[in-house]
């Protein structure tokens, strides 16, 4: 029997709205092309809000989001499932706009320049909507964006933006938040030199975000190399604070190549490539991937290695002169190599590691399957939803 003649068609609204609200998520929007009808019903407010009640994060619902924006390509990645999908944005992001390295609430948070303007929007690529935000009370060439889920409210989401204004030579920060749809200047900026130079004048790598406090992984040198730095805001207290660095990159000089910072469970984990300078400075490439945590709850905490890659399989994963991506989210760090399409997984949980088989057969970064793994290619932590409103 025919979907059109199908008993589903001859419910009515209502049932229809309980049944198809116990799809998955990716389930409900490739079923909106069945016919109008489907597509009506599924983009009603009222499954919206059953699919957001009766939806339960799964164990292994780690989604991951891959993006590059000089070649105009997304895609989202599933852990669990092992499989990419499509995310088409040409129709929903003008054509103006970029992917920002950065998600809050299940909504995508995009920049980029209207009529000379630096401007921030966000967006819900699964309802297809899309809203740019208020303007920035401060012009700007650029600036760097992380955003957060409100920790005080059940919807609402944060956007840090810093950056260099137009024609002045000082930095300055802004803080929007969805409630109240506006942004506001920082009044506090970082008073220690060090820190204010970290905050201001290097490009953010990494961030997360937990209680309501930004997390940012930045770097001294261009192009991935030197020692890194953590930085952090309290949007409590419109304070930024440093994060001691763990042992080996303060004490031992190690380069941290393509660092994952992502929050869990009250913690700070840190995850990439290391090498120790003392030792191998003539070398390329790094010597080993390890994965670190800060327990911020506990006082006085110290950074401790809670993994290292297994030396066969870093041996197989990575040589001196290849390069690759690290990515975190949720229960998984992602390690993705440039020369072969496979990826690497560590689960936090169990503290295994495991081969993703055909992690890189996506049709929409072709490229990479020629082993180019661009600089452009970015990724991080992405939760769909229905619900998600801009």
């Amino acid at each position: 029997m025919g979907i059109g003649s199908g008993s589903l068609n001859c419910l009515p609204d209502e049932i229809m709205v309980k049944i198809l609200a116990a799809l998955p998520v990716l389930n409900l929007v490739r079923n909106r092309v069945v016919c109008k009808r489907w597509n009506e019903v599924l983009s009603s407010a009222s499954l919206q809000e059953m699919w957001a009640h009766m939806s339960l994060p799964q164990p292994r619902d780690s989604w991951t989001l891959f993006y590059d924006n000089n070649h105009g390509e997304a895609a989202m990645y599933n852990v669990g499932m092992n499989r990419w999908f499509a995310l088409p944005l040409s129709s929903v992001v003008p054509s103006q706009f970029q992917i920002a390295n950065t998600s809050a609430r299940g909504l995508l948070c995009v920049t980029g320049h209207v009529r000379g303007n630096f401007v921030v929007g966000m967006c819900n690529p699964l309802t297809q909507a899309f809203r740019q935000l208020p303007p920035l009370l401060h012009n700007r060439y650029h600036a760097d964006v992380s955003a957060m889920d409100a920790p005080d409210s059940a919807a609402g989401y944060k956007i840090l933006a810093t950056g260099y204004r137009v024609l002045e030579m000082d930095v300055t920060s802004e803080i929007y938040d969805s409630q109240s749809d506006c942004w506001r200047v920082l009044d506090k900026h970082p008073k220690k030199r060090k820190l204010a130079r970290y905050v201001h004048d290097y490009p953010v790598h990494q961030s997360c975000s937990l209680d309501g406090k930004f997390y940012f992984f930045t770097n001294d040198s261009d192009g991935g190399h030197g020692s890194g730095q953590i930085v952090g805001f309290d949007t409590y207290d419109d304070v930024w604070f440093s994060v001691e660095s763990p042992q080996w990159i303060v004490l031992r000089r190690s380069l941290y190549w393509n660092p994952c910072l992502l929050a869990r469970n009250g913690c700070l984990i840190l995850a990439g490539g290391a090498k120790c300078s003392k030792t191998c400075s003539s070398q390329p490439g790094c010597s080993s991937i390890q994965i670190w945590k800060l327990d911020l709850v506990a006082p006085g905490g110290e950074w401790m290695e809670i993994a290292r890659m297994p030396a066969p399989m870093f041996r197989r994963f990575h040589t001196q002169f290849e390069t690759f991506r690290c990515f975190g989210h949720g229960e998984f760090v992602l390690f993705m190599s440039s020369s072969r399409p496979q990826m690497i997984v560590y689960e936090l949980s169990s503290g295994a590691w495991s081969w993703l088989h055909n992690g890189l057969l996506q049709p929409n970064f072709e490229y990479l399957r020629l082993g180019l793994l661009s600089w452009s290619f970015k990724g991080f932590s992405f939760n769909p939803g229905l619900h998600a409103s801009p």
